[in-house]
C-alpha cells in the first residue's frame, strides 16, 4: 500500500518543462563555479589560425597548472608550445607568487576573505548573461543519448520568437542555435554545441560575434554533485581592418581536478 501511495504521488507531480530543467542546470553550474576556487587542476590550451583555403597558418599552445604552493593557490605556466618552461622562468613565477603571498600576509583574515569572494563574484559576473538562457531559447526534446556512459536529456535549441535580450551579452541568444545535453541523473550540463547564424553586436562597433562562430563544450563529474569543464572549443572569424578575415580556433582541455582546500 505504501509503495502504491508513493507511486501515485510521484505520478501526480508536474513534469519539469525544458526551461525548468535548463534553469536548474544553470543554478548547479553557478554553484560549481564557486566550488572551483577550492580545486587544483591543469589546463592545456591551443590557438590555431588558418589560411583562407583552410590550411593551418600558425599554432601556439600553453599548459598551466593550478595547485597549492606554500599554503595558497598558484597558477603557473609549465609548458609552452609543447616544450617545458625553463627552470629560471619557473623560479621567477614562484618568486612573484611569494611576493604576492607576503602582501596578502599583511592583510587581516577578513580582508583576505573579502578579496577572494570578490574574485569569485567577478568571475561569475562574466557569466551573468547566461541567466537569460532559459527564456531566450526554445528547447525541443530529442531522444535520450548516452554520453560518457551516462544517460542525457537532449534538446534542440533555437531563438525564441520575439525575445529581446535584457543584457547586451545575451543578444547572442537571438542569433544562436544548437544542441544541449543535460545529465539525466545529476541535472548538470554535460555537453553543448552552438553556432551563431548571423553577426551580432554585443557592445558597440568593435565588439561583435561573427556569423559562423561555433562553440562546443563538455563537462564531467569530478566529485559527488560537482561537475567541471573537460573540453572547450571555439571557432571564430576575426576581421582585420574590416577587410581581411582570419579563421581561428581556441581549444582548451582540463584534467587532474582534485579538492586541494576545504571549502570555507
Amino acid at each position: 500500500m505504501r509503495a502504491l501511495v508513493l507511486l501515485l504521488a510521484a505520478a501526480a507531480l508536474p513534469a519539469q518543462t525544458p526551461q525548468e530543467i535548463v534553469r536548474r542546470a544553470l543554478e548547479l553550474y553557478e554553484k560549481n563555479q564557486r566550488a572551483l576556487q577550492d580545486y587544483a587542476f591543469s589546463m592545456s590550451s591551443e590557438r590555431r589560425q588558418f589560411e583562407s583555403n583552410g590550411g593551418l597558418k600558425s599554432k601556439s599552445s600553453l599548459k598551466t597548472v593550478r595547485d597549492v604552493v606554500d599554503g595558497t593557490f598558484m597558477t603557473r605556466v609549465v609548458e609552452r608550445d609543447g616544450a617545458p618552461v625553463p627552470k629560471d622562468e619557473l623560479d621567477l613565477q614562484l618568486a612573484k607568487h611569494r611576493e604576492w603571498e607576503a602582501e596578502q600576509a599583511k592583510l587581516a583574515p577578513a580582508e583576505r576573505a573579502k578579496q577572494a569572494e570578490e574574485r569569485t563574484r567577478r568571475r561569475l559576473r562574466e557569466l551573468e548573461f547566461l541567466k537569460e538562457m532559459p527564456d531566450a531559447l526554445t528547447y525541443t526534446p530529442l531522444p535520450i543519448e548516452r554520453v560518457g556512459g551516462r544517460e542525457t536529456l537532449v534538446f534542440q535549441m533555437a531563438p525564441k520568437p520575439g525575445y529581446r535580450a535584457k543584457s547586451t551579452q545575451a543578444r547572442v541568444f537571438e542569433k544562436t542555435r544548437g544542441k544541449l545535453w543535460i545529465d539525466r541523473a545529476d541535472g548538470q550540463f554535460r555537453k553543448m554545441e552552438a553556432e551563431v547564424f548571423d553577426t551580432v553586436s554585443v557592445g558597440g562597433f568593435l565588439a561583435r560575434i561573427a556569423k559562423g562562430t561555433q562553440f562546443m563544450l563538455t563537462r564531467m563529474p569530478v566529485a559527488p554533485g560537482v561537475w567541471m569543464l573537460e573540453h572547450q572549443l571555439i571557432r571564430f572569424d576575426v576581421k582585420i581592418l574590416l577587410v581581411k578575415t582570419v579563421k581561428s580556433e581556441s581549444e582548451m582541455r582540463y584534467a587532474g581536478y582534485r579538492l586541494a582546500r576545504m571549502p570555507s
